[in-house]
């Protein structure tokens, strides 16, 4: 099987894009499609964003190829975090154990929660 990608769809106007001062803002969607788990989580194309509606690209005004900040939410029951060092999407799961949360194994199919889930997002970009 081929590893996972994730496809990232940005919300239509007006809440998917906020334009600050010193900062973009961007909402929308993260699609996780099927395929196996990579070490140090999925990986994340910031520059292939589409509307949501329109398929449309949508590309920040600055030249950042990745956010300085996502926060990142499912509803399957995964906890998910944006890591900015990776550039990736990690996926964890809870134990019964009050330890730490595991993250999927690298190689393992993502599990089809994970595909189904709907996963949102809140990325920021700094301006040039």
């Amino acid at each position: 099987m081929a590893d996972s990608t994730v496809t990232i769809k940005v919300n239509d106007f007006p809440t998917g894009k906020s334009m600050l001062q010193t900062n973009e803002e961007y909402y929308g969607t993260f699609t996780v499609v099927a395929g196996n788990y990579v070490a140090n989580g999925l990986p994340l194309v910031w520059t292939s964003m589409t509307g949501v509606t329109s398929g449309n690209k949508v590309l920040p005004i600055s030249t950042a190829t990745k956010p300085f900040y996502a926060n990142v939410v499912g509803i399957g029951g995964y906890i998910y975090a944006f890591d900015a060092a990776h550039n990736t999407l990690r996926v964890f799961v809870t134990g019964t154990s009050p330890s730490a949360l595991g993250e999927l194994v690298a190689g393992a199919a993502v599990p089809a929660t994970v595909v189904s889930d709907t996963i949102s997002f809140r990325a920021i970009f700094s301006k040039d």
